[in-house]
């Protein structure tokens, strides 16, 4: 998700994370953080800080108004923002992340999401006991988020800081089509197709392996996952004869291989049981796609519904979701 994000990139995001929680799946987004209320300001600085020192330029999210224990949607008054921000920021140093903060309705409730960008780190806090008997010297800190945990920053971090940003690429998803046939009486197979645009952000090739690519499906609202085992990415026109190939994207067997920018197809395989999609054939299918480029281990996250397709639907046994990929 690298880049300006869009409104409805953002309100996509969480909702995701809000569906996640609420079918009791962990969140798995290392930008992201749930809060059930505004934090106390001192102490969210400092974990505002140290998340933002950790994320290698990329925006985090922080989304208030969701008990991620609970898993209760409590909801948020963005009229405290207006109080509750000028406290946080007066515990920086200089500067503080750029923020932007969003209304997302959701189950008659309004979460508030804070999207903080990130690219001027080093973020510095103020050592909120200096001053005290016994606190020492020390007046400032560099925070750094490891797992769900705030510490701070060691020499090491620090180097990874004042080293070059390494840009993650700009992805779009130009078409998704999903695939689920019998492929056995108790064994459902499946297949994802995604027409992709990828657009490198640094200087030369970039390269996106194909074991680091993951892919899941949710399917309807009781959320039916399938997880696509097997990935492997392609040039896209498809070089069939008489077809002119890529001049920017070619692959190997274990890569796809984009200089500058250029357009991919995306294929993921994976098997459920047969009992498992039920009457869910019919139901929306809820697409997450993560690249991961071969010098970087933050992914690229790809999220997009697609309709189910009546006409499979009808048959109880096979259905597709998406535009058909003969019509790209």
């Amino acid at each position: 998700m690298g880049g300006v994000m869009r409104q409805i990139e953002i309100e996509g995001w969480v909702l995701e994370v809000a569906n996640n929680i609420k079918q009791g799946r962990p969140v798995e987004d290392a930008r992201v953080e749930i809060k059930s209320a505004w934090p106390e300001p001192k102490q969210a600085a400092r974990r505002i800080a140290g998340h933002a020192n950790a994320a290698h330029g990329e925006p985090i999210l922080w989304i208030i108004g969701i008990d991620d224990k609970t898993r209760e949607i409590k909801g948020a008054d963005k009229n405290d923002l207006a109080s509750w921000y000028p406290q946080m920021k007066a515990e920086f140093n200089d500067l503080a992340p750029l923020i932007t903060d969003h209304n997302i309705p959701y189950e008659g409730k309004t979460i508030v999401a804070l999207l903080f960008e990130t690219e001027r780190a080093p973020f510095v806090v103020k050592n909120s006991v200096h001053g005290n008997q016994g606190a020492g010297p020390v007046s400032f800190e560099v925070p750094w988020r490891e797992g769900t945990s705030v510490r701070s920053a060691t020499r090491s971090d620090l180097i990874r800081l004042l080293l070059p940003l390494e840009r993650l690429p700009e992805v779009k998803i130009l078409g998704l089509h999903l695939l689920a046939a019998m492929s056995a009486r108790t064994t459902t197979g499946w297949r994802l197709a995604a027409k992709i645009y990828i657009a490198s952000r640094t200087k030369g090739e970039l390269i996106i392996p194909f074991h680091a690519c993951s892919a899941t499906a949710d399917i309807g609202d009781q959320r039916m996952r399938v997880t696509f085992d097997t990935v492997h990415l392609m040039p896209y026109p498809r070089t069939n004869p008489g077809v002119t190939p890529s001049l920017t994207v070619r692959h190997s067997p274990s890569e796809l291989i984009v200089a500058s920018a250029g357009m991919a197809i995306f294929y993921g395989d994976g098997t459920s049981s047969t009992t498992e999609l039920g009457t869910n054939v019919g139901d929306p299918a809820h697409i997450r796609i993560d690249l991961v480029h071969a010098h970087d281990s933050r992914p690229v996250t790809l999220v997009q519904t697609i309709k189910s397709n009546p006409t499979s639907a009808n048959t109880g046994q096979w259905g597709t979701w998406g535009t058909p990929v003969s019509e790209w």
